[in-house]
Order: C-alpha cells, then sequence, then structure tokens
C-alpha cells in the first residue's frame, strides 16, 4: 500500500513540474489582434500551424514565432520579438511588437 502511494505522489509531482516548466497553452495566442498604423486599422492573425509552431499573418506578410519564454516570442530574421500581455484574469489580451529591421520600438495590438 506505501509503494502504491508513493507511487501515486510521486507522479502528481512529475505532472506538477511538467505543467509549471514554462510550456505555453499555444491555442491561448492564437487569433485576431487589431493595431494602428498611421491613423488606420490593421489586422493581423495569429495561427497555430503545427504543434508548437506560431505563425502571425498580416497585410506587411508572414513570419513564424520562436518561444524565448512564457508570453515572449521572437521573429529574428527581423530582429523582432512579441510579448503577450494578460489580464487580472490571465487572459491575453493584447501583444506588444518591437521591429529593430525598421526600428519600430513597440506597437500595441489588442486581441479581439
Amino acid at each position: 500500500m506505501k509503494k502504491v502511494l508513493l507511487s501515486a505522489i510521486c507522479i502528481c509531482m512529475i505532472l506538477i513540474a511538467a505543467q509549471a516548466s514554462g510550456k505555453p497553452d499555444w491555442q491561448e495566442y492564437t487569433g485576431r489582434y487589431i493595431f494602428s498604423i498611421e491613423d488606420s486599422e490593421e489586422t493581423m492573425e495569429i495561427t497555430l500551424q503545427s504543434d508548437s509552431t506560431l505563425t502571425v499573418f498580416s497585410s506587411m506578410g508572414e513570419v513564424a514565432l520562436t518561444l524565448v519564454e512564457k508570453d515572449c516570442f521572437a521573429f529574428p530574421q527581423y530582429g523582432g520579438v512579441v510579448v503577450f500581455e494578460r489580464d487580472d484574469k490571465q487572459q491575453i489580451i493584447a501583444c506588444k511588437i518591437s521591429i529593430a529591421a525598421i526600428e519600430l520600438k513597440e506597437l500595441k495590438a489588442r486581441k479581439q
């Protein structure tokens, strides 16, 4: 009985550690985001291309995101970073985009 209990505790600890390891729920980042450029509203779509590849589609092009840490992704080919923002309920509500190649410091896009 003690071995069964000890095994169950070990399995629970492994599952908790796996959840806390920082692997995101990729689906929560997907959706449509709205941002303003030069007095007009633009839309970008973030989709999940495979189990762990997020891709951004917008009128400016398409780019795949690489996980840096939870809520922070990079697209190195343009020196870009996307940082997602959460509300009090830990729901993603927006993202901030910075792109070194075009000297874009911070563009905020709100999630629809």
